[in-house]
């Protein structure tokens, strides 16, 4: 998936090394921070990702999806089995060497794999966590379900789409978890830089 160019200037974030385990709410921000420079390392479960293959309706089976190659261009690939210790163990070995992880679990997942804010902190104390929910990973909505036309609607974006005369329509493929996460890294990177790590990880 990488796509690397002899010759071309780095980027603004040449030398940044993110690993992400990211659903499809994270796809275009792993792909902005390679384009951009960074060395950007998808961790995948045994057998690849699953949005890998075409899961549209009336897709036949094992086609790969035509979106992927353009939401994972520049990443590199890792397969690690985080159900299992020996894969959690490699991951924070991973993270060790990392400046930034961009997760997009359910609120809690990561902390009961042991692999939460606290753990990384624990190998890598200047490490950046950027977490892609619907509704952050505390408060009241953090375990309703969501897509990104809920949140878009509860933002209120969706008001300003579609024509007086009928109800509010969505666009027609998901912004809203796109690109906010590319932002949430590189805000909480400078922060960084001109001060002390953060003690909480940037919550999108």
């Amino acid at each position: 998936m990488t796509t690397d160019v002899p010759g071309t200037t780095p980027g603004p974030l040449a030398g940044l090394r993110v690993l992400y385990l990211t659903t499809e709410r994270a796809w275009l921000s792993g792909r902005m921070l390679a384009d951009l420079g960074g060395v950007v390392t998808l961790v995948e479960p045994p057998g690849g990702h699953p949005s890998r293959l075409d899961r549209r309706p009336g897709a036949p089976p094992g086609r790969p999806n035509p979106a992927w190659p353009a939401f994972n261009r520049g990443k590199r690939s890792v397969t690690l089995d985080l159900a299992r210790p020996g894969g959690r163990e490699l991951f924070l070995r991973l993270a060790a060497g990392v400046d930034v992880v961009v997760e997009s679990y359910d609120p809690g997942t990561l902390q009961e794999r042991g692999l939460g804010h606290d753990a990384l902190a624990a190998v890598n104390p200047r490490i950046v966590l950027t977490s892609v929910t619907p509704f952050g990973r505390s408060g009241p909505y953090a375990r309703h379900a969501s897509a990104d036309l809920v949140v878009a609607a509860m933002g209120g974006a969706v008001w300003l789409n579609g024509d007086p005369d009928r109800a509010p329509v969505r666009i027609s493929a998901d912004q809203y978890f796109l690109h906010a996460a590319a932002e949430a890294v590189v805000h909480t990177l400078v922060a960084r830089h001109v001060g002390p790590p953060a003690r909480q990880p940037a919550d999108r």
